[in-house]
C-alpha cells in the first residue's frame, strides 16, 4: 500500500477549536437573551390573554378575588379590548372592596361594547349597594332598558320594576 504524499493534511489546532466553540456558545447565549427579551415585550397575543382570562375565571369561581384581579389585569395588559374581561374584573374589584375601580372597569367594558348588558347591570349593582347612589344605579338600568326593554335581573325580576323602586327612593 502506497501513501499519497500529495494529500494536504489540514488540521485545526485544538486550542483554536475550543475558542470557536466558546464563541459559538456565547453567541447562542446572547441570541437567546435577545429572543427572550423580544418575546417578553411583543410576543403576547390573544391566546396568551385567553390563558390569563381562564385562570382569572378559575380564581373567580373559587372565590380567590385578589388572584382573579391579578389574572384579569394581566389578560387586559395583553389584549385590552375585551369587554367580558373588563366586566369580570369589575365584579372582582367590587368583591375586593374597590367599588370606584369596579365602576371604571364596567365603564371600560361599555366603552368597548356599548350594548354590554351585563356590564350595565353590574354597574347598577355597585351604584346601588356599594356607593348608595340610587340615581347612578337608575341611570345604568335605564341604559340597559334602552338596549333591552325586557331585561330581567338574574332572579327574574324585570329591570323596569327596579328602576321604579329606585326612582321612588330618590324622590
Amino acid at each position: 500500500m502506497t501513501k499519497n504524499r500529495n494529500v494536504d493534511k489540514k488540521y485545526i489546532k485544538k486550542s483554536t477549536m475550543l475558542i470557536i466553540a466558546f464563541l459559538c456558545l456565547i453567541a447562542g447565549f446572547i441570541g437567546g437573551i435577545i429572543y427572550i427579551s423580544f418575546s417578553e415585550v411583543s410576543g403576547h397575543n390573544e391566546e396568551d390573554a385567553e390563558v390569563w382570562t381562564l385562570l382569572g375565571n378559575a380564581y373567580f369561581d373559587a372565590g380567590m378575588h385578589e388572584k382573579a384581579v391579578e389574572a384579569y389585569e394581566k389578560s387586559l395588559y395583553i389584549f385590552y379590548d375585551n369587554p367580558d374581561v373588563w366586566t369580570d374584573l369589575g365584579v372582582m374589584y367590587r368583591r375586593t372592596g374597590q367599588p370606584e375601580r369596579a365602576i371604571k372597569a364596567f365603564d371600560q367594558a361599555i366603552k368597548i361594547n356599548p350594548s354590554h348588558e351585563t356590564a350595565l347591570f353590574n354597574k347598577s349593582v355597585v351604584y346601588m349597594h356599594d356607593l348608595e347612589n340610587n340615581e347612578g344605579a337608575a341611570q345604568a338600568l335605564r341604559e340597559l332598558i334602552e338596549l333591552n326593554p325586557l331585561a330581567k335581573t338574574p332572579n327574574g325580576l324585570p329591570v323596569a320594576e327596579i328602576i321604579k323602586g329606585l326612582e321612588n327612593n330618590t324622590e
